[in-house]
């Protein structure tokens, strides 16, 4: 669920100083109660999960005790060179998903998976040619993610059904690791309207944008 909640304050990170508020004309900084209400969860269990954010150095307090994700492994700025490595995260797009901490987390734990073009998830995201991309089928996902398949399957369901994601059925390259032992494997594109690499919808095939037309 950290992992979860990490991704739903990604909305409310205020542009250059990293730190957690509310979005607007007037800004203000979100204090625990601000934050559990994000969280959907009471304020008593908010601090406890805040209390473990900061222990795992993903979340810093100022000395006006202002949370603020740590630029390490967050950040709202101009990327610069590094751009075509990060993984974007469009906020109102994220905000609209009312996901649980669980599914969130899971999204999350997806990210760094995701290929530059075509936002499928794979073992090598910056791999330009499409014969050695490795796609990652849902047992392969479930491993990478430390869930059985039975919950990816489930997340999964919810997730489509959100807007968050597509998958597709192709032919096993691998009949060993399979998904169903049929020979078939189902793989999972991320919608570019909530997380991409790349800059605007310009690089992506029209294939991949019809799948979300309309979400």
């Amino acid at each position: 669920k950290l992992c979860g909640y990490i991704l739903m304050l990604q909305p409310y990170i205020h542009f250059k100083t990293n730190i957690i508020g509310t979005q607007g004309r007037s800004p203000t900084p979100l204090d625990d109660k601000g934050i559990a209400k994000v969280f959907g969860i009471h304020v008593k269990h908010a601090r406890t999960a805040l209390s473990k954010l900061k222990e795992a150095n993903v979340l810093e307090q100022t000395d006006e005790g202002h949370y603020r994700i740590n630029e390490r492994y967050h950040f709202r700025k101009k990327a610069g060179g590094e751009a075509a490595m990060l993984v974007k995260t469009f906020h109102t797009t994220l905000k609209a998903l009312k996901l649980s901490a669980a599914e969130a987390g899971f999204l999350y734990k997806l990210t760094p998976f995701v290929h530059y073009e075509t936002n499928l998830i794979c073992d090598n995201p910056f791999e330009t040619l499409a014969q050695d991309v490795r796609y990652l089928n849902k047992t392969q996902v479930a491993k990478r993610v430390g869930i059985s398949r039975q919950k990816v399957e489930e997340v999964l369901r919810k997730l489509k059904k959100a807007g968050a994601l597509v998958t597709v059925e192709r032919r096993a390259m691998d009949l060993d690791n399979s998904d169903d032992g049929d020979g078939r494997d189902t793989l999972i594109i991320l919608n570019p309207k909530i997380f991409s690499r790349l800059q605007g919808d310009d690089g992506y095939d029209a294939t991949i944008l019809q799948m979300f037309a309309g979400i």
